[in-house]
């Protein structure tokens, strides 16, 4: 069991993405490429979800847009570019799925 960590999530026709800002092998990145399984708290109920961590190029250019749309005050700025413009942190792009 891990603990829950707060994420930042989008939406791209109708499926839930996520990015990690920490690349570290301790992140929940890395923990769902060891196992894809896992579990995430939404509206106040948790749900089982696999995680999908091979994501098309145009689904990721998606994702960016996605990303500046929803988080788009000046404290998150510097997170959206980041989330663009690194390929380590693009390459983390994440689909949550119901298991």
């Amino acid at each position: 069991d891990h603990p829950f960590v707060g994420v930042w999530a989008v939406v791209v026709d109708g499926r839930v993405f996520i990015r990690s800002w920490n690349l570290n092998k301790r992140s929940w990145y890395a923990t769902f490429r060891e196992d894809p399984t896992g579990k995430i708290q939404a509206a106040g109920r948790e749900l089982r979800v696999r995680a999908i961590t091979k994501v098309p190029e145009k689904t990721k250019a998606a994702v960016d847009a996605a990303y500046a749309e929803k988080y788009d005050t000046p404290g998150a700025v510097k997170y959206v570019k980041g989330f663009a413009r690194s390929k380590r942190r693009r390459d983390t792009t994440t689909e949550l799925v119901p298991y």
